[in-house]
Formats: C-alpha cells, sequence, structure tokens
C-alpha cells in the first residue's frame, strides 16, 4: 500500500513539475507578447515548451489512471500517442531554440549550424526511446525527495506563471475583478507558496542529499509528511487557479480574435462593397491575368465597347483592336509597363458593331510580393466625342468661320516654318494682300448677308488660283492674304511666277459674282512683297504687303503692286507728319495768312485765310503737305476749328477799326468738316461768341463737296445764309456742276479757277470758259471773282469781260496779318 501511495505521489509531483513548466512558459508567453522579432521568438519557443508541458503532464495523469484503474489497449495506445506528441514538441521547441542561439552567431557556417543542432535533435530522440523502453515503474527508482525536488519545481514555475499572466505589463493583463477575491491576497499566497518552492528546492533538497546517510527517504517522510501534503494541496489549489486564470486568458484572446475576426469580416465586406462601386465607374475597367487573358470588365467598358462580359471572357484584348496603330506602337507601349509598370495614352480601338472610336487608356501592372505580374488593369474612357469637340474648337480657332479658310492665327503659324524653310533652302517666297474694292458700299447697300455671299464666292475662287501647298487665309472683313512658297531663288523669275498667280487673281474677278438675284463686278487690290528669309517679322511682312496693297488702290484699283522700300519711307514720313500735326494743334503752331482780295482799282474788299504751319525744325509746311494727311486722320475737324475761330476773331478786331470794318475774310471749309451734323451750330457758336457781323465771313466750298450730298448741302447752306454768312463756290469749272445744281444752290459768288486763268491770254478755249462763266455768274445774279492772277494782261483780260474782283500774286502774296494790316495801311 505504501508502495502505491507512493507511486501516485510520484507521478502527481510530475505533474506538478510538467504543468507548472507549461504554466510558467505561458505566462512568459503573455507577458512578452510578440511586438517586434526578438520577442516573437521568445513567445513561439514559450509555446512549445508550454505544449509540451501540458500534452506531458495529461500523460502523467494517463499513467495514474492506468494505476488506478488498470491498464488497457486503448489506454496504452494513448499513453504512447500523447508521449509522442509531447517529444514532437519537445523535439520543436529544442529545434527552434538551436536554429535561434546559432543563427545570432553569423560568422558559423549554415552547414556547421546544422552539425551543432544534430546532437540537440539525438538527444530528445534517445529521451523518447527511453520513455517507451523503461519499465512503468520506472518512477521507483526515483527518491521520494528527488520525486518532491520536481513537484516543489513544478509548483515554483506555477507561482512564477500565475505572477507572469497577472503582471501589469502584460498586454493580456486580467483585472482584479476577475476574482472573487482581492488580487494581494491572492498575491501573498502565490508569494508564500513561491518562497516554499526556493526553500525546498535550493535548501531542503540540496541538504538531503549532502546529509543522505542522516537524511534517508523514510526520515524525510516522518518528518516532512504533513507539511508537504499541505503544500502540495495548497499547490494544487494554486495551480486549478492558474489554469483558471490561463483559460480565462485563452478564453479572452479566442474573444478578442473572433470579435476582430467579425470586424474584419465587416471591414472586408464594407471594402468589398466600395470596392465594387469603385468597379462601376464611368471609366471602363478592363483586367487580364500575366497571360493578357481578361479575368473582369465592369459596366462602362461594355457600355464603350458594346460587347457583353460574356463576349470578351477569356479573350485577349486585341478583340477591341482597329488595326489602326502599328506593330511599333504596341511594342512601345508594352516596353513602358514591362519597364515603368505602367503607360497611358490614346489608341483607336474598334466597338463591336465595327464603329471605331478614340479611347484615352492607363495600363497598369499588378505585382505580387515577389515583384511577379499577376495582373494588367487597363482604365479607358471613350474621348471621340471629345477630340471632335476639341478639333472644332481648334479649327474655330485657327479657320475664318465663313470661309473655312485659315485666319489670321494659322497664316502667322504657317509663315513662321516659311521663313525659316527661305531661308534654308534659299528660295524666295511671297505675301500677296488682296483687298476688294468697294466692299463698304456693297455692304451698305445690299446688305451684310449679301456681302457674305460675296467673300464666300471670293474664297473658293482664291482657293482656285494657287497652287497646292500654298495659303489663302482671310484676315477679316474683305482682306485675304495669299502666301506663295518655294518659288525661284532668283528675284525676277519669281516675280514672273507672282505675277502668274496675280494675274490669275485679277482674271477670275474680272466674272461678276452671282449674289442670289444680283450680278455683282467686284475688283481687288493686290499688295505684294516678297521674302527670302530676311530678318523681318512676320508683322513686318504683312504690313509691307499691307502698303503695297494701298499703294494699288491708289493707282486706280483692280490692279496689284510690289512692295518698293519708298513706301516704307513714305508711310514712315507719314506717320511721323501725323504725330508732329497734333503736337502742333497742342502747341499753337499753326497762323493764319491773308491773301488780299481786290478791284481792278487795286482796292482791297477782303483776304481768303490761308492756314500755314510754322514746324520747330523743318520751318514753314505749305498746306498741300499737311492738308490731305489732316483729312485722312480727321485731324482736319480741329484744325478747321481753329482757323475758323482764328479768322473771325479778326474780323472782331478790323470791325473795331472804321477803315477796315468792311473788309470780308474768305474761308475754306473742308467736305469731312461741313458734313459734321453740328457744323451750324459750331458756326453759329463762334459767331456769337466773337459778336461779328456774319456777313463779313464768307465760306468756300468745293464743287465736289456741294455735289456729295446736295439735299443736305443745301439745307446747311440756307441755314448759315439766314444767319447772315456768305458763299463762294471755289475752284469753279473743275468740277461737274450742272446749272440745275448750281441754279438750287444759295451761294453768292463764284471763283473761276486759277488753271483756266494761267493761259487766258493765250489760250482761246480757256478765254471762252472765263468768258462763259462770268456770263452764267451774271445772269444768274451771282458776283464773280478770279483766283491766280499773276500778269497785268490777266487782269486786264478779266476787267475788259466783266469780272470785278480779282485774287493773286500780281497784287499779293499770303501773308502775315502784320504784313497784310501794312499794306491796308498803305492803300
Amino acid at each position: 500500500m505504501d508502495n502505491f501511495r507512493l507511486l501516485i505521489e510520484q507521478h502527481m509531483d510530475v505533474v506538478f513539475f510538467t504543468y507548472g513548466l507549461a504554466f510558467f512558459a505561458l505566462g512568459l508567453a503573455i507577458l512578452v507578447q510578440p511586438k517586434e522579432e526578438s520577442r516573437y521568438e521568445i513567445s513561439q519557443l514559450a509555446g512549445w515548451l508550454a505544449s509540451f508541458g501540458l500534452v506531458h503532464g495529461t500523460l502523467e495523469w494517463l499513467s495514474l489512471w492506468k494505476i488506478i484503474h488498470g491498464d488497457s489497449a486503448v489506454l496504452s495506445l494513448l499513453n504512447i500517442v500523447f508521449l509522442l506528441v509531447s517529444y514532437v514538441f519537445l523535439f520543436e521547441f529544442g529545434r527552434r531554440l538551436t536554429r535561434s542561439i546559432l543563427d545570432k552567431i553569423p560568422s558559423i557556417p549554415n552547414l556547421v549550424k546544422r552539425m551543432l543542432g544534430a546532437p540537440i535533435y539525438g538527444v530528445v530522440a534517445l529521451a523518447f526511446l527511453f520513455e517507451l523502453l523503461t519499465v512503468p515503474d520506472r518512477m521507483l527508482a526515483m527518491t521520494v525527495a528527488t520525486r518532491y525536488f520536481l513537484g516543489c519545481i513544478g509548483s515554483f514555475l506555477t507561482g512564477i506563471g500565475f505572477l507572469l499572466s497577472i503582471n501589469k505589463k502584460s498586454s493580456m493583463y486580467i483585472e482584479k475583478s476577475v476574482f472573487s477575491w482581492s488580487t494581494k491576497y491572492f498575491v501573498l499566497a502565490t508569494a508564500a507558496f513561491f518562497f516554499y518552492g526556493v526553500l525546498s528546492c535550493f535548501v531542503a533538497y540540496p541538504a538531503n542529499i549532502v546529509s543522505g546517510s542522516v537524511f534517508n527517504d523514510q526520515w524525510f517522510l516522518e518528518k516532512f509528511h504533513f507539511p508537504v501534503q499541505i503544500f502540495r494541496a495548497a499547490s494544487a489549489v494554486l495551480a486549478a487557479i492558474a489554469i483558471g486564470n490561463i483559460l480565462r486568458l485563452f478564453h479572452m484572446e479566442v474573444r478578442e480574435k473572433l470579435l476582430s475576426s467579425l470586424k474584419s469580416a465587416k471591414e472586408a465586406e464594407a471594402k468589398l462593397r466600395i470596392s465594387a462601386h469603385a468597379f462601376d465607374v464611368q471609366e471602363g475597367i478592363l483586367i487580364t491575368d500575366a497571360n493578357n487573358v481578361i479575368v473582369r470588365v465592369n459596366r462602362a467598358f461594355t457600355h464603350i465597347t458594346g460587347y457583353t462580359t460574356e463576349d470578351v471572357m477569356d479573350k485577349n484584348p486585341r478583340i477591341l483592336s482597329s488595326g489602326r496603330q502599328n506593330t511599333s506602337f504596341y511594342a512601345a507601349m508594352w516596353e513602358s509597363i514591362n519597364s515603368n509598370g505602367a503607360w497611358k495614352g490614346e489608341v483607336w480601338n474598334q466597338k463591336k458593331n465595327g464603329e471605331y472610336y478614340l479611347e484615352d487608356l492607363t495600363v497598369s501592372a499588378v505585382k505580387d510580393t515577389h515583384a511577379n505580374v499577376t495582373h494588367y488593369v487597363g482604365i479607358l474612357t471613350d474621348i471621340t466625342m471629345n477630340r471632335a469637340a476639341a478639333e472644332k474648337i481648334e479649327h474655330q480657332a485657327f479657320y475664318d468661320t465663313l470661309t473655312d479658310l485659315p485666319n489670321r492665327l494659322m497664316l502667322r503659324d504657317r509663315l513662321t516654318p516659311a521663313l525659316a524653310l527661305s531661308q534654308r533652302n534659299n528660295h524666295n517666297g511671297a505675301l500677296l494682300f488682296i483687298d476688294l474694292d468697294n466692299f463698304k458700299t456693297l455692304n451698305d447697300t445690299l446688305g451684310h448677308d449679301i456681302g457674305d455671299l460675296l467673300l464666300q464666292q471670293v474664297a473658293e475662287r482664291l482657293v482656285a488660283c494657287v497652287r497646292e501647298g500654298d495659303t489663302v487665309a482671310r484676315l477679316g472683313g474683305d482682306e485675304f492674304v495669299i502666301m506663295l512658297e518655294d518659288l525661284s531663288e532668283h528675284a525676277n523669275e519669281a516675280i514672273v511666277q507672282i505675277e502668274v498667280i496675280g494675274n490669275k487673281v485679277l482674271g477670275v474677278f474680272s466674272q461678276s459674282f452671282k449674289l442670289t438675284t444680283h450680278n455683282y463686278h467686284c475688283t481687288p487690290s493686290i499688295g505684294i512683297t516678297l521674302f527670302k528669309g530676311q530678318n523681318l517679322t512676320i508683322d513686318e511682312l504683312l504690313k509691307q504687303a499691307d502698303i503695297a496693297m494701298y499703294q494699288a488702290k491708289a493707282s486706280g484699283r483692280n490692279a496689284m503692286c510690289f512692295f518698293d522700300p519708298q513706301m516704307q519711307t513714305n508711310i514712315t514720313n507719314r506717320v511721323a507728319l501725323e504725330k508732329d500735326l497734333k503736337l502742333a494743334l497742342a502747341e499753337n503752331q499753326f497762323m493764319l495768312y491773308y491773301q488780299p482780295q481786290v478791284l481792278h482799282n487795286q482796292k482791297i474788299i477782303g483776304a481768303e485765310a490761308l492756314i500755314r504751319w510754322h514746324h520747330p525744325q523743318r520751318g514753314l509746311v505749305p498746306p498741300v503737305d499737311f492738308i490731305p494727311l489732316a483729312e485722312e486722320t480727321g485731324l482736319i475737324l480741329p484744325i478747321g476749328q481753329w482757323v475758323l475761330e482764328t479768322a473771325c476773331a479778326q474780323i472782331k478786331s478790323w470791325e473795331d477799326n472804321e477803315h477796315t470794318r468792311h473788309l470780308q475774310i474768305a474761308v475754306n471749309v473742308s467736305a469731312r468738316q461741313f458734313h459734321q451734323t453740328d457744323f451750324v451750330e459750331q458756326v453759329s457758336h463762334i459767331l456769337s461768341h466773337n459778336d461779328i457781323n456774319p456777313a463779313n465771313l464768307k465760306l468756300e466750298l468745293t464743287e465736289s463737296l456741294v455735289l456729295g450730298d446736295i439735299n443736305n448741302t443745301i439745307l446747311k447752306m440756307r441755314k448759315l445764309r439766314e444767319i447772315g454768312i456768305r458763299f463762294s463756290m471755289d475752284d469753279f469749272g473743275t468740277g461737274y456742276s450742272s446749272l440745275s445744281s448750281l441754279k438750287k444752290l444759295p451761294i453768292n459768288q463764284l471763283k473761276i479757277d486759277q488753271s483756266f486763268i494761267r493761259d487766258i491770254t493765250s489760250d482761246p478755249d480757256d478765254a471762252i470758259i472765263v468768258q462763259t462763266i462770268i456770263a452764267m455768274a451774271t445772269s444768274l445774279g451771282m458776283e464773280v471773282i478770279a483766283e491766280g492772277v499773276e500778269t497785268e494782261e490777266q487782269r486786264a483780260f478779266l476787267e475788259l469781260h466783266g469780272c470785278p474782283a480779282i485774287q493773286g500774286y500780281l497784287f499779293g502774296r499770303p501773308m502775315p496779318i502784320e504784313q497784310f494790316e501794312a499794306l491796308l495801311m498803305k492803300g
């Protein structure tokens, strides 16, 4: 019986040891919680050691069952299985421990590491064989003190394992509310048991070994049996609590993992929903495997291409190929994908119905952790409409909407390389600047829609005149430009080639244009300039052609004219003169000269006011040099206003003198000035401001001015006549005045032009014309005066034929007011 009890106690002590070892290892594993590689290794080793302790402890329980209830085949089989499993865990623990230790020494070769690890495996294998071959009662050979030592070690390890598991540094620390008693008391009990284990293991057992002859097993049992049972019972209770704690930890960990798994599953499900939603975007998506076989497409892909999912599954994307891209295009695309992992560009593909479409395509390679391509993802968008819209916008930006010819921007774009090419190959080029004559009149009379129709037909005819490769552009309005390239390198030959084109243009314009119900004849004025890579800007070339075009207009229209550098000089001088004119107005550089108008007895009856310009650098500038420019630029209006104001101020000055109050001043009025809508009001204001006798102001009008808009002219003249102003028709006889028109005009005086006076004594025709004018004026009750009288013979002829008033160098040149008044004093 004693042997039976002793055998059971020995097995229990081994159970305490192995379970204690397991609890210690589990506590260690819980404490370290793998957060880095080194701690991960410790956690793994502790796990394998704990597995060994739990399985081997269970094996000892099976041994106890056999002792109490007897052996059986099932128990023997389970015994061998648990023994095998426990040593597998021990074997794995030894293998991993050895590898971990040897891996810390990098200088040891791998072969040597395997050789050093082999003894560990051998020891474990021998221990397993020893377990199998030894008799079941092997524990009887173990002394009471030895197996008691194992039990104490088990208790000691159990306490440490428990302390480790409830340590606050553990990531799975269990709060004291888990237990039904205070943690501090439990910790005190654990500390006492821990102290007992230390005392037994490191004091009692060594003393028993050293004093074996005195402290034999019997003596040990008699002296320490009751305390051993007490502490053994306490160890069992503590072990049970530790098991509960560990199971609690295990339960919580499993629960946490389960919750985490559920949460991960929900997150994965949400991500799948998001991915599915993201997959169904407006862009088409095509996914292939590494062999370029389609494995998935989205709804947008089927909408864009017309293919269903079933049509393209397990197919190669080349089923979309349109054939518009060559093999080199695809080779470059795949080279980019293989080297950079992606490609982006535009590709022409073909839909299921055969329709071609342009797609914006992005292809990306998907790789695994080993950098091996697993899939290719293509994202595509149909940009056919976008491209068409962009091309339309670009066309509108560079082409004229009315004629569909290149516009100014496109012409400039083409001129830039044309200039460079002409310089490189040493060939001439040319610009032909074409302006339609009297186009404004057409718009004003027939309307802009008819004008637009003419421009469209002109564009068609101009395109038919040029060679392939030449450019016909519309700059705007009625202005067109033809750019000729690759002309002869010799200027003379190039001019001949240009004239051929120019004459063709003039020829096609000789045919009438059919404008709805109107047959319209239109003529062009063509200005031409050559270029040969000279250092001229595009604007300068266009300016030269424009200048030449205006020269063609000046030569009579329906002509072509080549640019001459002298034209540029004239234009430059004209611009400078215009600038100086504006400055002259601001700085009051103008002055009036007066030329006497006399009777044949040389009595001065008035004067013609003639403007002169005292230029600071150029001196006295005659009217013929600046009046035409003033007419063109509109500066004639402020200049004419100044002349009227100055002349009226002079009349006021003369009216204060008894000897000069009868004098009249004749002022020339330009057509542009007279046709101002408020001209009558301007003159009335000047008269009122100076408070003069209106009869002393005589306005000289030319025939062309009067006949331009005769009805409006008559209306204005009558209003001014009502005020008291007198009128003289200047240069009479040079125009085309009819007697009927002349009769309607409220004119006081006719002035015979000097061109008839010059040869009056030698040319019978001029003599007859002058006599006729005098007779006509007399019959109409008009005064008559002749200008340009320079000789006594001319004066005598005029006096003989009844022309009472004369003006010319014979009696005085135009002179400043001081000289004129001095002349009055002499008279």
